[in-house]
């Protein structure tokens, strides 16, 4: 029997150039994010960090101080699009830095969830923040930035679903665990995987794990 040679190692070695290696090291840190955030299940499992805080109470997120006052449930049916429920949360901001805060920049910020028709706990999709002209009015203003001031502005959020709303009444009073809203410590930082962009953003504070929550009381409002 002839024995034949194992092929001779080849000489050419694969080298990564400097970015596909930025890249590589890109995507390995999107993949263990992803692997914490489904570990951890989201805010509303993560009951150990969770700070409860009455409705109406400044919560101080370093950046801004916000308040989650209350929220109404619309119901609405349509030929069309059959059942609907709005969920619109009324609450004040205050700008205590010395940059403006869009409402794009709060969506990590500040987070919503409710209880769907089935009794399930559900993360809100997408939602809009509305400056508003009073507490008890928002009307169609279109305005999405609250610069720094003095003064707390009304603002309001919303979002539309269609799996139905449970609200957990008890003896007559409001429901107040139907909608529950989540809130993290914000600042001004680069907020890039692995610092690509050197634009900085508001985004949660890093190295923070607490949150507060706020359960406002619902009204509800059948169209």
């Amino acid at each position: 029997m002839v024995d034949i040679p194992d092929a001779p190692p080849s000489s050419k070695k694969t080298r990564l150039t400097a970015k596909q290696r930025q890249l590589a090291a890109a995507a390995l840190a999107v993949l263990i994010v992803a692997a914490l955030v489904a570990a951890l299940g989201g805010f509303n499992r993560r009951v150990d960090r969770e700070i409860v805080v009455a409705p109406g109470v400044d919560i101080d997120v370093h950046a801004a101080a916000i308040r989650i006052n209350s929220a109404t449930v619309e119901h609405h049916v349509s030929d069309i699009l059959g059942e609907s429920w709005t969920i619109k949360i009324m609450g004040e901001i205050l700008n205590v830095s010395d940059r403006q805060i869009k409402s794009t920049d709060l969506r990590d910020i500040v987070q919503f969830r409710y209880t769907n028709g089935e009794g399930a706990d559900m993360a809100a999709p997408t939602v809009s923040m509305n400056v508003c002209q009073s507490l008890t009015s928002c009307g169609y203003s279109v305005r999405r930035v609250l610069p720094p001031t003095a003064t707390f502005f009304p603002v309001r959020w919303q979002f539309l679903v269609y799996d139905g709303f449970t609200a957990h009444e008890a003896d007559g009073k409001p429901a107040s665990q139907g909608v529950v809203v989540g809130i993290w410590p914000m600042e001004y930082r680069n907020n890039t995987i692995l610092g690509l962009s050197s634009e900085d953003e508001w985004a949660q504070e890093e190295g923070k794990d607490n949150y507060w929550t706020v359960r406002p009381p619902v009204e509800f409002i059948d169209r």
